[in-house]
């Protein structure tokens, strides 16, 4: 029972983390769209003149946020499956056999 706590623990904790990162991605989405590639922004603009633009245009900062959180939830949803499996195992190992 108190290995099947400590993997039920862990969990809580990855989808905790998985909801911040995905409340981050949207927010550099969101900033992205909004200051950078929105049609308000580019709209009468000549093609010539996109490239004209300042280098903080290109969001870097923003994208390496939407990678990095990428990456951790791929890592973290594969982390929660072998754990969810775990527990999985544990409690069919308590379970009383009928």
């Amino acid at each position: 029972m108190n290995k099947t706590k400590v993997y039920a623990d862990y969990l809580i904790f990855i989808m905790i983390v998985f909801l911040i990162l995905m409340v981050m991605e949207f927010l550099a989405l969101t900033d992205i769209y909004h200051e950078y590639v929105s049609k308000a922004v580019l709209s009468g603009t000549p093609r010539k003149n996109i490239y004209l633009l300042p280098k903080w245009t290109d969001a870097i900062a923003e994208w390496k946020v939407v990678n990095f959180c990428f990456t951790a939830r791929l890592i973290l949803i594969i982390i929660a499956l072998i754990l969810s499996k775990k527990i999985s195992n544990k409690n069919r190992e308590e379970e009383p056999e009928v």
